[in-house]
């Protein structure tokens, strides 16, 4: 876990997300990701969260994996398979 998410917050994240990454379904290496970037003024509660692998979130940040959160769900997009 990050000391960026508070311990009560990782908890309720990975409850909310079924202990698994929300892309790809890995039970390893798990990581709290955040949907709106802090550098853009999104926070560290657990409704700007999601549940990510590693190798899941390292690609979102080099834009591979487009995020898009619709009615509260997220959605995928891996330009890695185009």
């Amino acid at each position: 876990m990050t000391s960026v998410v508070s311990e009560v917050a990782w908890r309720e994240l990975l409850e909310r997300d079924d202990y698994q990454c929300l892309n790809c379904n890995s039970t390893t290496g798990l990581q709290p990701a955040h949907y709106r970037a802090r550098s853009k003024l999104g926070s560290d509660s657990v409704d700007n969260l999601l549940l990510m692998c590693g190798e899941c979130h390292r690609a979102h940040h080099d834009h591979k994996l487009i995020i898009k959160r619709i009615k509260g769900h997220f959605f995928f997009k891996d330009k890695r398979k185009w």
